[in-house]
């Protein structure tokens, strides 16, 4: 397999298909499976990871037979930023702006099926991972998690927040340095201790010693 395509930049499997370079500046891509047969020729401008059967490729989603499951030019359009988002959910992005509707919305990943909308005073940070999405709070700046289903299901009281892993994320509190760990309920199971601070003691005032006076 790799001396089919030596001295090309082949990515890293996924679900059984990878993107191989066309040329040598990998401005070209293919997608092939794991006999190094040629699934889609392309060629494409980029080829991310195959995820819940499907893969961003060129902004649209694909599946793992090569076929669309977007329209060229449709509704939708998939920043790389949100390509590797699981829980078979995706953020996607209105290609042209529509009166009454949010500028971001969720796809089925698996099928490129619109989900629910995203409201617009929040901004989605990655993508999907165990059901949920880190989201900021554009009118407090505080972040918080939303379900595939565009619900705010923990509340935005968070400083800072990383995505889900293994069904937990870090956090951090009301200040940065209140570092923490949440269930999927939002619940904080561990919180970090702070050093405590020692306050220093106030100087004792120095007695007020009056010389004695001379005696003529």
């Amino acid at each position: 397999l790799l001396h089919a395509f030596e001295d090309l930049e082949v990515n890293d499997f996924s679900q059984g298909r990878a993107g191989v370079a066309l040329d040598i500046r990998a401005s070209e891509w293919a997608i092939i499976d794991t006999d190094a047969e040629i699934i889609a020729e392309g060629p494409f401008r980029r080829v991310g990871k195959f995820i819940n059967g499907s893969a961003v490729v060129d902004g649209r989603l694909m599946n793992r037979d090569g076929e669309w499951l977007m329209e060229e030019k449709g509704e939708w359009q998939i920043e790389r930023r949100y390509e590797n988002s699981e829980s078979d959910a995706v953020v996607a992005r209105r290609t042209r702006r529509v009166a009454g509707k949010p500028r971001f919305g969720i796809l089925q990943r698996s099928t490129g099926e619109f989900i629910a909308d995203i409201p617009d005073n929040y901004y989605v940070d990655r993508g999907f991972f165990n059901g949920l999405a880190v989201v900021r709070d554009l009118k407090t700046q505080n972040f918080g998690y939303i379900s595939r289903t565009g619900e705010l299901v923990v509340p935005a009281n968070f400083s800072r927040a990383a995505p889900f892993k293994g069904g937990y994320a870090h956090v951090s509190l009301k200040q940065h340095f209140e570092k923490a760990v949440i269930n999927l309920a939002g619940e904080v199971i561990w919180k970090a201790r702070l050093p405590e601070v020692g306050v220093p003691e106030p100087a004792e005032k120095e007695a007020d010693v009056t010389p004695p006076e001379k005696e003529e």
